[in-house]
């Protein structure tokens, strides 16, 4: 069986951004493992090859490049001495590849976000915020129809576009994003950091939570320590995240770190006591998953990406967007209760290696693309 796979971003395993790399790379390496032979046709990648694998870089096409990057993959695999079997793509700017679909084999789409909840979280008076969205959403549901086999990361997306696109049933499928318990496990370190934030700062991350958050708890614990990692300079919220904590008083209680390597990644989530996840959007949260498997409970919000994860009061805890009332009083909770901590994490590591491990969902991959051949 022969993959060609096409996605944004394909990092190697020891320089891995937090994007749709941590999904796509493992993934691919842990199908490498089950003899998938696979290219890889991606817009960033800093390696040509890795292993058995070929990865083949294209250009953004200007003007439309968002519409017309699936057209470039598609010339792309026309010089392709051997023909894939399958095409996979992961993201709806490469959907008009499925305008070719005659000449191709069959054609899978991955979704790693609720198309409901980007389009409840798209605004409308941010012109960028608003072509991305609309795109994103429209795209998504143009080409689920065209494809022959649909892929969501959890149950609950699933359900979301068999209702409210009217997709067959029998061509959406389940494949849940995982992590590496040998690189995410619990180790013994101290734990010197109260509060961690891992992710982007961008507006569906609801950064800003995170530090209101801390300014709270910071009245009644005033050297409360946490966190805010993976950021970059780049994010739309960079500035305002970074003005906030110095205008708040806060720089001695949140550090904000860039972008790290996933050993580092791993140490500090050992090195702290709660992940804190406020998100209004989510996919699968990667992050939430990592965390867990490092035995650290998750403090996260009641929606699609997270629900399929975590589990309220076993995990962590599961609360509404944006109720930083409610976030707070979990987070001080939590944070008094060594013992729950101790328990909340011993029982997501368990969650973590019997449902979201690469293996298992390498193993799921592979079933959806023998049904299609």
């Amino acid at each position: 069986m022969y993959i060609c796979r096409i996605c944004d971003d394909f990092h190697s395993p020891k320089n891995m951004k937090p994007d749709l790399s941590t999904h796509i790379t493992p993934l691919t390496i842990e199908l490498s493992k089950l003899k998938i032979r696979q290219t890889i046709i991606t817009l960033n990648s800093e390696i040509h090859k890795l292993n058995t694998i070929d990865i083949k870089t294209i250009h953004h096409e200007r003007p439309f490049s968002f519409f017309r990057s699936g057209i470039t993959a598609y010339k792309e695999i026309q010089k392709m001495k051997d023909k894939p079997d399958i095409i996979h793509y992961h993201n709806p700017r490469f959907s008009s590849i499925v305008l070719k679909k005659k000449q191709l084999p069959p054609i899978v789409m991955t979704i790693h976000d609720s198309p409901e909840n980007i389009l409840k979280n798209t605004k409308f008076n941010n012109l960028q915020n608003r072509k991305q969205g609309l795109y994103y959403y429209y795209t998504t549901k143009w080409s689920s129809k065209k494809v022959d086999a649909f892929i969501c990361v959890s149950p609950e997306i699933k359900n979301e576009v068999i209702n409210n696109w009217k997709l067959d049933p029998k061509k959406v499928h389940i494949a849940k994003s995982a992590t590496d318990t040998k690189l995410f496990y619990p180790t013994k370190t101290k734990k010197y950091i109260d509060l961690l934030f891992v992710g982007r700062l961008v507006e569906k991350k609801r950064p800003q939570d995170f530090i209101k958050i801390v300014e709270n708890l910071k009245k009644r614990y005033p050297k409360i320590q946490s966190a805010i990692i993976c950021a970059s300079k780049k994010d739309p919220l960079y500035n305002k995240i970074t003005i906030a904590i110095k205008k708040h008083n806060l720089s001695k209680n949140i550090k904000v770190i860039e972008s790290i390597p996933q050993n580092t990644l791993r140490d500090f989530y050992n090195q702290s006591k709660i992940l804190i996840l406020p998100s209004t959007s989510e996919g699968t949260a990667k992050v939430t998953i990592e965390a867990m498997a490092c035995e650290t409970p998750v403090i996260s919000t009641k929606i699609t990406g997270n629900i399929g994860i975590s589990i309220d009061q076993k995990t962590g805890y599961l609360v509404q967007p944006k109720n930083i009332k409610e976030l707070t009083e979990k987070t001080e909770e939590l944070l008094l209760n060594e013992s729950l901590r101790k328990k909340m994490g011993t029982f997501a590591r368990k969650r973590i290696e019997k449902e979201f491990t690469w293996k298992t969902t390498a193993k799921k991959h592979i079933e959806i693309y023998k049904s299609l051949l």
